[in-house]
């Protein structure tokens, strides 16, 4: 008799696969790259051979202090899913508008630290949760 472990497999959800392809997406979009490079600040070094090394750092929209680009996230100042929650139109999901939403001009993105990044998120996801209770 075999005693290996059968696998679970974990159910498979289209609409939650669809939006996490979709956010991955905008790390490649355009504007996500301009918001990043016109926020860029740079400044330099000494090493400690003499030479003058390059370094930059990213302002927080929020919190205004300076961060390394790797603790920066690209936000939507307009959030992409509202406190209505997903778009919807006739009890359908409305794709074009959350897309729309989410690809948007360079105007609508703004760099804010992982930080004050995940106090927004939080604050949305509340609000979202409020407005759904009152239905």
């Amino acid at each position: 008799m075999s005693t290996a472990k059968v696998k679970k497999v974990k159910p498979f959800f289209l609409r939650a696969w669809l939006i996490g392809q979709l956010r991955r997406a905008t790390r490649r979009y355009p504007p996500y790259f301009q918001t990043l490079s016109e926020n860029k600040v740079y400044y330099t070094i000494k090493s400690k051979t003499g030479k003058d090394l390059k370094r930059v750092k990213i302002p927080c929209k929020v919190c205004k202090e300076y961060f390394k680009s790797t603790e920066i996230a690209v936000d939507h100042v307009v959030p992409v899913v509202g406190e209505e929650g997903f778009p919807v139109i006739n009890g359908q999901d409305d794709w074009a508008t959350y897309i729309n939403r989410l690809f948007c001009d360079k105007s609508n993105l703004q760099t804010i630290c992982h930080t004050c990044h995940n106090s927004k998120t939080l604050l949305e996801r509340n609000n979202r949760k409020a407005t759904k209770n009152k239905k």
